[in-house]
């Protein structure tokens, strides 16, 4: 720590010293020639005359630029972006008359090639490419309209999202989350709880990393999910209200205010939902014990009310034109009740009924999260050269109680006892999450950028677990002493980077390393003392791309991952909702360990636009599900291990071309072989799962009648193999309809879900001593309205203060 902190100084002192000389600037703004605002990641190349020496770099998230440090000379001015016309201008002079030179607005406008290309939802790309990013703007979607967090991810060409939410990623779920490029703190249910209340219309793109550099946490073996907020930085006071209604009562409404003055830039927002839904299903099993055989067939309807509230505050100060203070502060709370009855039969080996039981259950769920970000960004003496300090603290609070009541049943369907079953309990989770983080980037004119920095992020789960019983002969309330318990986990990753990157005319480069010691431990009623587990890793990562004639780009990445357990898969004690089906973690599991390389070839060729990927993962100390059935009882336990090993190789397609000027297609398909290696405990057979697996998605766009837009999406998911059994097929459409009035001002939408009510969960389990399926079906055919209004001013425009500079923003450049 205390050699970083040197060189850091050392390197401020230097270019302090350097400052002294006397240099130029050359700054302005890039903007969308059609009047869709600035453009980000705009790259500015100044070369010059006399030496053919380049500086230059990036726009930031209002198209602004700033290059500093320029030596009094001619220079050319080249603007480059991806879909559009390149933008020239020479003769720009600096001189020690005038070392200060604003080139003012510059736009550009979109190629005759991508006109008809990106303009997919209105005003903005749907699909865009920012370095490692890919990016999908959602603003305009309408078949997530009036939807939340999740709805919004499953319009996204390259996810996939379950009936029940869990998010996926080229086949797997452990991808990381986060929130206008923060982490979204909570992880499982309290994760899933944030993004079921951050509703859709407040999101503006969600970008995906799927090999990210030594920058980024090396947390997650599929990647990385950024959801970007919405951010208005309009002059003055600007608005949004939308209210929304769907089938079978879910409501939402909501309104964003923001307020700009000068150096000030205050937002907030404020969102409610309801939503009501259904589900129901059947999971059947065959036991094949040495003593006997019998079947366990079992039925289950739910139904489940959720009110979720969100509170989104924030601003940013301009404390200087170099300088930026900001401050976010989110609030989420949410819950309702939650009821269902379980109908279980026991059947002998002749499939003749012999017993069986009723359960019900009445529950409910509390969820509150607070989540504060301060955050500082110093702009140095040259251009592109920056010092960025974070910090965010997040703690989160949910209980969840649970009243069960049972009715068993003998042969001839008579009620054994008069007095049912009665059993209780509670799950209480205490969340912590603090993250400190500091970012140096310095720049070498004629070589790159180094970019270096620390984090330090400390993580706490306390759980508490509490059940009881009615004594059914006393009537009086007896505590559960093998079921009560407590959990609590404690995470401590340290983590130090440092990544060069350049350009050697169309060949850019990156390389990095990163370190991060994990310090772990648990602590639990059921293990005697603490479970610790502390390692360090390096990590190093690779990112090359070739740009070459006539819009063709190759790009090739490599980096070295891990994949930390959760806290949910290592809590050892179980949950007892369904009696004859726990779930159990395990302390003791190590993480996975990942080498990931991944190639990428992009064209645009006639109003066509195709992006391929080839990508490859082996994972060491592979996590997987398995379930066992204890002959005794036929309780099936389900658990987690670490196996062998597990490698993962696909090639995903994103193409899109009009068909005619009002129909346009996007097409993704993604297909993929995948080995599993490995034996899941207690079973004799061989687990190892070799097969091919797929998925595609066609989403098409039309425009018709004065703007209207109408939005088509099929997908299919080809049936996905595991060590213990298979997912079968699904498949479903959904279409949307939007159409603006009074100049934009009002926006309507209506969107149908499961157009052809086809989406069911579908899965096949077997092992040693069972054999399974389950069927579940969600409510899906749902039709939804949404209604948004914007009021304020429009204005975009920066104004411009006395001394020439632009007002609204710190010039800085982003990243090289």
């Amino acid at each position: 720590m205390r050699s970083f902190l040197f060189s850091l100084l050392a390197i401020l002192s230097i270019n302090q010293i350097s400052a002294q000389a006397p240099s130029g600037k050359v700054y302005g703004i890039v903007l969308d020639d059609s009047g869709n605002g600035p453009l980000e990641f705009a790259t500015v190349v100044l070369k010059s005359a006399q030496n053919q020496s380049t500086s230059g770099g990036l726009t930031d998230e209002k198209g602004r630029f700033n290059v500093e440090g320029l030596k009094p000379g001619i220079y050319s001015l080249e603007v480059s972006y991806l879909g559009y016309d390149n933008f020239s201008k020479s003769e720009i002079k600096i001189t020690p008359a005038q070392l200060s030179v604003n080139l003012g607005e510059i736009k550009l406008k979109e190629s005759a090639s991508q006109l008809a290309v990106t303009e997919v939802v209105g005003e903005k790309n749907m699909f865009q490419l920012g370095g490692e990013k890919k990016i999908f703007n959602v603003d305009k979607n309408a078949i997530s309209a009036g939807g939340n967090a999740v709805d919004a991810m499953k319009q996204i060409p390259i996810l996939d999202v379950t009936m029940d939410g869990n998010i996926t990623l080229r086949g797997s779920e452990n991808i990381l989350i986060y929130i206008n490029g923060k982490p979204s703190g909570m992880t499982g249910e309290s994760q899933q709880a944030i993004l079921e209340s951050l509703p859709a219309n407040s999101i503006e793109s969600i970008e995906l990393i799927t090999n990210p550099s030594s920058k980024y946490d090396a947390d997650g073996t599929a990647g990385i999910i950024n959801i970007v907020l919405k951010k208005n930085y309009n002059r003055g006071l600007n608005g949004i209200v939308s209210a929304g209604y769907a089938t079978t009562y879910k409501n939402n409404a909501g309104a964003t205010l923001n307020f700009k003055k000068n150096r000030i830039n205050f937002t907030s927002a404020y969102n409610f939902r309801f939503h009501e839904s259904y589900s129901g299903g059947d999971n059947n099993r065959k036991n094949i014990f040495p003593e006997y055989i019998n079947f366990i067939n079992s039925k289950d309807d739910s139904k489940h009310k959720t009110y979720n509230g969100n509170l989104n505050l924030g601003i940013d100060i301009e404390l200087t034109d170099k300088a930026t203070l900001s401050f976010n502060n989110v609030f989420t709370g949410g819950g309702g009740p939650n009821n269902e009855i379980n109908e279980t039969s026991f059947l002998d080996e002749n499939e003749i009924y012999y017993a069986g039981f009723i359960r019900t259950r009445d529950g409910s769920r509390t969820n509150l999260n607070n989540s504060s970000n301060l955050s500082y960004r110093q702009k140095l003496k040259n251009a592109g050269q920056t010092l960025d300090i974070s910090a965010m603290f997040e703690r989160g609070y949910s209980i969840r109680p649970k009243n069960f009541m049972q009715l068993n049943y003998d042969q001839d369907y008579n009620m054994i006892d008069i007095v049912p079953q009665q059993d209780f309990n509670q799950n209480t989770n205490n969340n912590t999450l603090g993250i400190f983080q500091a970012d140096y980037a310095h720049p070498f004119k004629k070589h790159g950028v180094l970019e270096t920095g620390f984090k330090m992020t400390y993580r706490n789960l306390n759980s508490d677990f509490y059940a009881d019983s009615l004594d059914r002969s006393t009537q009086e309330t007896v505590l559960n002493q093998g079921m009560t318990n407590r959990f609590n986990y404690d995470e401590v990753v340290n983590a130090a980077y440092v990544t060069f990157g350049g350009k050697v005319k169309d060949f850019n480069y990156k390389v990095g390393l990163r370190t991060e010691q994990t310090n772990v431990f648990v602590e639990n009623s059921k293990i005697e003392g603490q479970f610790k587990n502390q390692y360090i890793h390096l990590f190093p990562s690779v990112f090359l791309s070739q740009k070459f004639a006539k819009s063709h780009e190759a790009q090739l990445s490599y980096t070295y991952r891990i994949n930390r357990p959760q806290p949910g898969m290592l809590n050892p004690f179980e949950d007892f909702d369904n009696p004859l089906n726990i779930r159990v973690g395990n302390p003791y599991l190590q993480p996975e360990l990942i080498n990931a390389l991944e190639l990428t070839y992009l064209k645009n060729w006639n109003s066509t636009f195709l992006t391929a990927s080839v990508y490859y993962r082996h994972t060491s100390n592979s996590f997987t599900r398995y379930r066992e059935i204890d002959t005794e009882t036929a309780v099936a336990t389900l658990s987690w291990a670490n196996i062998d090993n597990a490698q993962n190789i696909g090639t995903e397609i994103i193409f899109r071309t009009p068909i005619t000027k009002w129909w346009n297609i996007m097409i993704n398909g993604n297909i993929f072989h995948n080995s599993v290696n490995g034996q899941v405990p207690g079973d004799d057979n061989d687990n190892s799962v070799n097969s091919f697996q797929w998925n595609t998605r066609t989403m098409s766009n039309f425009k018709f009648w004065h703007g209207t837009e109408l939005q088509l999406s099929y997908r299919f998911n080809s049936k996905m193999n595991y060590l213990q059994g298979y997912i079968k097929p699904m498949h479903g459409m959904d279409i949307g309809i939007k159409k603006d009035f009074l100049k934009n001002k009002l926006t309507v939408s209506m969107n149908l879900q499961d157009v052809f009510n086809t989406r069911n969960f579908r899965v096949y389990n077997a092992g040693t001593t069972f054999d399974s399926y389950m069927n579940r079906k969600w409510e899906s055919r749902i039709f939804a309205i949404n209604v948004s209004y914007k009021f304020g001013r429009g204005e975009t425009q920066q104004r411009r203060r006395n001394d020439g500079q632009m007002d609204g923003g710190n010039n800085q450049m982003m990243d090289f």
